[in-house]
C-alpha cells in the first residue's frame, strides 16, 4: 500500500504586516482556528514578507477565499500562484501529478499536469501533421 502526499507552494509573499494584522482580525478567524481545514503552514522570509505552503494537502476553497481577501487588503499583489504536486511512497505509472492555479482578484483557474501534457500532445501531433 502507498502513502499519498499532496504539497502546495503559493507565491508570492504576503507582507508581514499585513499578515500579522490579518492573524489578529476576528474575521479571519475561521482560518487559523484549531479546527480549520484550510491546510496551510506559513513562514517569515529573513523579515521579507511570509511564505505559504502545505506539506499535507490543502482546502482549495478556503484557500482561495483566503488568497482573494488578501488580495483585496494589498493592492500591490496582481495575483496569487499556487503550485503543487501530487506524490507516493510507491511509484505506480501514471499515478503522479501536479496542480496549478491562478488566484487573481475575482478570477480563479486551476490547471492539471495531465491537461497541460494532452495540450502539448496535441501541439505536437500538429506539427506532425503539417
Amino acid at each position: 500500500m502507498a502513502d499519498n502526499f499532496t504539497q502546495a507552494t503559493i507565491l508570492p509573499s504576503i507582507p508581514l504586516d499585513i499578515w500579522e494584522g490579518i492573524k489578529k482580525d476576528p474575521k479571519f478567524s475561521r482560518y487559523f482556528s484549531e479546527d480549520s481545514d484550510l491546510g496551510l503552514d506559513s513562514e517569515n522570509v529573513h523579515g521579507e514578507g511570509v511564505y505559504l505552503f502545505s506539506e499535507n494537502g490543502v482546502n482549495n476553497n478556503a484557500v482561495v477565499a483566503l488568497l482573494q481577501e488578501l488580495l483585496r487588503l494589498c493592492p500591490e499583489i496582481e495575483s496569487f500562484e499556487i503550485e503543487g504536486a501530487f506524490t507516493y511512497s510507491k511509484m505506480r505509472p501514471g499515478e503522479f501529478g501536479g496542480f496549478c492555479c491562478l488566484v487573481g482578484r475575482g478570477f480563479e483557474k486551476w490547471g492539471a499536469t495531465g491537461t497541460l501534457l494532452d495540450t502539448f500532445k496535441e501541439e505536437y501531433r500538429r506539427r506532425i501533421i503539417e
